[in-house]
């Protein structure tokens, strides 16, 4: 039994048009991390909530990135993470590394789940999480229908550090700097999920990062009616809990720099973010990146 690729509606697509891809949004829900007691994974899963008038399930995201591993002959199989502590805001007392730290505890207790949910801040937020990869159901569980692997991930802050739960355009959506973070992944080739030929292969994904909003009109001190932008683009390290160090990326192919670009879904122009991962080796992939879109006060009207 393998992984079967569902149909994506079309506005669901992805917008890299990746084989399988899906974009789906919603308020992060819960965190968490299962080691397979025989079979080969040690997963972190996101689960979201999206707006029930755009989609109407409760879905989740199953992702495997590993450090290192350990597959005996005899005794039992160990799968250390690799450090998701920044794509899912984790932090924890007395813990340096929190996501490291969880996926020990997961080998612990192997075939239960650990719920990370009180360490996630997405998950105290409130925030919106949007996900991006491959749109299937897990034959083997006869209809599991999820995101795995998981190409990527995003969500918005604002000035404080505030995980945004308000989509662009709505109520709550900063107008004077958003901090967007990326992160993008390649599934472990010791998965079995990685002998499907969409898996065992590059893949590519785009985002179109909204901007901060226009602020409302001020008829004291009227402005041109467009926004000044500024981008700041921060590379994230992450930590190899193996060889206690870090590393700035790994099985990445290409992170283009991030331009500005209308959105063909519907005319925006937004931040385009394009990341390329190679075909993943037993370990996988994974890179994080922070955008800073500021909004640069704009001049006042001439004369």
């Amino acid at each position: 039994m393998g992984y079967a690729l569902l149909p994506v509606p079309p506005d669901y697509a992805g917008p890299s048009g990746e084989l399988g891809q899906i974009l789906l949004n919603g308020i992060a829900t819960r965190i968490s991390v299962f080691h397979g007691e025989s079979d080969d994974e040690a997963d972190w899963h996101v689960h979201i909530r999206p707006d029930p008038e755009h989609w109407p399930m409760e879905m989740y995201c199953e992702i495997m990135v590993l450090d290192d591993f350990s597959t005996p002959f005899i005794g039992d199989d160990q799968f250390f993470s690799a450090d998701f502590t920044l794509p899912f805001r984790l932090s924890r007392s007395g813990s340096a590394h929190p996501a490291w730290d969880l996926g020990r505890e997961a080998i612990r207790v192997q075939g239960s789940t650990l719920d990370c949910s009180e360490f996630s801040r997405l998950v105290r937020d409130g925030g919106r999480v949007y996900l991006q990869g491959a749109f299937v159901n897990d034959e083997a569980h006869d209809t599991r229908v999820e995101i795995h692997p998981l190409d990527s991930m995003a969500f918005a802050m604002d000035a404080s550090g505030r995980s945004l739960s308000a989509r662009p355009g709505e109520a709550g959506w900063p107008t004077d700097a958003v901090r967007w973070r990326v992160a993008a992944f390649a599934n472990s080739a010791l998965h079995r999920i990685n002998r499907e030929s969409f898996v065992a292969r590059p893949r590519r994904t785009t985002w179109y990062l909204a901007p901060p909003a226009l602020p409302a009109p001020d008829p004291l001190h009227p402005v041109v009616n467009v926004m000044q932008l500024d981008v700041v683009e921060e590379p994230r390290r992450l930590w190899e809990g193996n060889l206690q160090k870090l590393y700035d990326s790994r099985g990445l192919d290409a992170f283009p720099p991030a331009q500005f670009a209308e959105d063909p879904r519907d005319g925006h122009w937004k931040l385009k973010v394009e990341i390329r991962m190679k075909k993943p080796g037993n370990h996988g992939g994974i890179v994080v990146r922070d955008f800073l879109v500021r909004r640069v006060p704009p001049l006042p009207v001439p004369g």
